[in-house]
């Protein structure tokens, strides 16, 4: 299967989704002072396993964490979707 291009400010922002400003403030900062661009691939890869990260450890029970990363991989299944719809894209 082949995402095609994808719109990597978008998905930054689906990252960050519902965070705090201060979080984002601290995300952007920390991608600034490494020198490394916060749309970079591997950044936000980097700051999705955070938020997995974060999703196990403030999950207590397991169905709780499941229906999250259903939600969250929806959500990003759906953004891809839409972009490879704008773009012609198929898979």
């Amino acid at each position: 299967m082949s995402y095609g291009v994808v719109d990597t400010k978008s998905l930054l922002n689906l990252a960050l989704e519902g965070q705090s400003e201060e979080y984002r403030r601290k995300v952007l900062e920390l991608a600034f002072k490494g020198k490394i661009e916060p749309t970079d691939p591997i950044f936000l890869i980097l700051l999705a396993i955070g938020r997995l990260e974060m999703l196990i450890q403030e999950s207590p029970k397991p169905e709780d964490f499941e229906l999250a990363c259903d939600q969250w991989v929806g959500r990003i299944n759906k953004t891809l979707a839409t972009y490879e719809r704008g773009r012609g894209v198929s898979c």
